[in-house]
């Protein structure tokens, strides 16, 4: 039905534009598109007609297959619901091009120039290895239709894939190559994809994921693919988008997760993403969510990784290596919120340079922060470092570690309960600080009470010391099941606010121990060495 609508409609517009003749593939006499008695001209479906010129419509609604070009043809425009294969010979066509509805088109050994091409109603579009499609103007795929290039080229000015409805219209790159003078635009009201595998190549100034609200545009990159775009690219424009790298390379200048529509990026399948320069913010604004999940392969960031800026952030690690070369906020500003999860049977490697925030101040110095929190499992072949670990620094932090099977926690100290309120608990697996463990500090931003609390099962855990309930105002609580704590220079149970230690099930703890008058002191079922 919406085949014959287009029909209709382009029919409508040659008749009202000029005095062009309608001209039907039939197919009668062998495949050439010069022999008469291969078209009609409708109504008059019987008499053979001359096959359409420069101002005529050549039509292929009614009958398909193979049609070659013995040599370069021109007609006003081309609409395509059947299954159709032009062998070019060498030869160019140009067209005003739809495929739409049923319509399958496979182009071999030539060119389609065109001003506006339009896929549209599940129509298909495929380009062979030989065969070129040079644009003038704008290409759009919608409503569910498909561009497949295979090994073939792609010249446009612009490219809009996806527009008007929710099926999604895909732009499909097997080892072939598209190069547009203008941003792609994926997701324009309606679903755009893009997939480039095969060393497939992509040539944009830029890409834009969900143009307007009711938009969402996704691309994926492949085995083999790469693509490098130049400028701040927006996953997550006004609609949503994503991009996955799931064995690819992908490199980005700079990056925006989830700025007014929600945003992904994933990593998988040994993937490479490399961002150039910036800090890197996920769910930027209130009501907006952006997420990065690195599952295996790759992902190096130049600056700081700002999990919820003004919205809501998340980040998985399952496998791989995460590289920040500033700090992981998790959390930001009091309308965000960010989330850590840890599924790591596979080898897992991330590594901060600067310091790891849950329940972060972000970039702002004073006032509250957002809630952040750290959830999931540890395996053994996982390590994750920085230089500081500070739970709760402007908002609740909250650290699970819920199965920590012998992999390590390496940091030069850790704080719990900073400015807000900080928990920590670990079953299992080694956490290593060179310098101090402040349970329960109450930096004098706080604005009330600040509470640290600390529950280790069977844990290892080794510092240069050991303060709970350091500043007035605070208290620090630390409960251990099992496990040890090797601590170099001492141990401080209540400085200015209040601490308690309790040991049962065999846990051991090594230090020079000071005890204020202020703490409570709980030993039980232990020594204290």
């Amino acid at each position: 039905m919406r085949g014959s609508i287009v029909h209709l409609i382009v029919l409508l517009c040659v008749a009202s534009t000029t005095e062009a003749a309608i001209k039907q593939w039939v197919g009668g006499t062998g495949t050439s598109f010069a022999t008469p008695d291969n078209w009609v001209a409708p109504p008059d479906t019987e008499d053979p007609t001359p096959p359409p010129g420069p101002g005529d419509f050549a039509d292929f609604t009614a009958f398909g297959g193979l049609v070659t070009f013995p040599a370069n043809v021109t007609n006003a425009q081309t609409l395509v619901t059947q299954t159709v294969e032009f062998q070019l010979l060498t030869n160019t066509y140009s067209t005003e091009l739809t495929v739409a509805g049923s319509g399958d088109l496979t182009v071999r050994n030539g060119t389609i120039i065109t001003n506006n091409p339009i896929l549209a109603s599940s129509g298909k579009l495929s380009l062979e290895a030989d065969a070129m499609l040079s644009v003038l103007n704008q290409l759009l795929i919608k409503d569910g239709a498909r561009l497949i290039v295979i090994g073939g080229t792609v010249d446009s000015v612009n490219v809009t894939v996806g527009m008007d409805t929710t099926v999604t219209a895909r732009l499909v790159l097997n080892g072939g190559t598209l190069n547009s003078t203008n941003p792609l635009i994926l997701g324009d009201g309606g679903r755009g994809a893009v997939s480039m595998s095969n060393g497939a190549t992509l040539n944009v100034p830029s890409i834009v994921f969900g143009a307007t609200t009711t938009g969402r545009g996704d691309l994926t990159i492949g085995n083999a693919a790469s693509l490098t775009l130049l400028g701040t690219t927006v996953i997550g424009e006004q609609g949503s988008g994503s991009i996955e790298v799931d064995g690819g390379a992908l490199t980005l200048q700079s990056v925006e997760i989830g700025k007014f529509g929600s945003g992904s990026l994933s990593i998988d399948e040994s993937g490479t993403v490399i961002i150039q320069s910036g800090d890197v913010k996920l769910g930027l604004n209130p009501g907006v969510s952006g997420s990065i999940s690195v599952r295996s392969g790759m992902l190096t960031l130049p600056g700081s990784l700002f999990v919820g800026l003004d919205g809501t952030g998340r980040l998985r690690t399952d496998g791989g290596t995460l590289t920040v070369n500033g700090d992981l906020h998790l959390g930001s500003s009091a309308s965000s919120s960010g989330n850590w999860d840890l599924d790591t049977n596979e080898t897992t490697v991330v590594s901060v340079t600067n310091n790891i925030i849950v329940g972060s101040r972000g970039i702002f110095l004073s006032g509250s922060g957002g809630s952040g929190e750290i959830h999931g499992e540890i395996g053994a072949e996982t390590t994750i470092s920085a230089n500081a670990f500070i739970i709760g620094d402007g908002a609740l932090g909250l650290v699970f570690f819920d199965e920590f099977e012998e992999g390590t926690l390496d940091f030069n100290s850790t704080t719990i309960g900073n400015i807000d309120n900080g928990v920590m608990n670990i079953n299992g697996g080694s956490w290593d600080n060179s310098g101090a463990v402040i349970i329960g500090r109450g930096d004098i931003l706080a604005s009330g009470p600040v509470e640290g609390s600390v529950s280790l099962f069977n844990t290892a855990v080794s510092s240069s010391s050991l303060a709970l309930g350091e500043l007035m105002d605070s208290s620090g609580e630390l409960e251990m099941s099992g496990g040890s704590w090797q601590i170099a220079a001492g141990l401080v149970i209540g400085n200015g606010g209040t601490g308690s230690v309790s040991l049962s099930d065999g846990a051991t703890m090594t230090s020079v121990i000071k005890i204020s008058a202020a703490s409570d002191r709980v030993l039980e079922q232990t020594q204290l060495l």
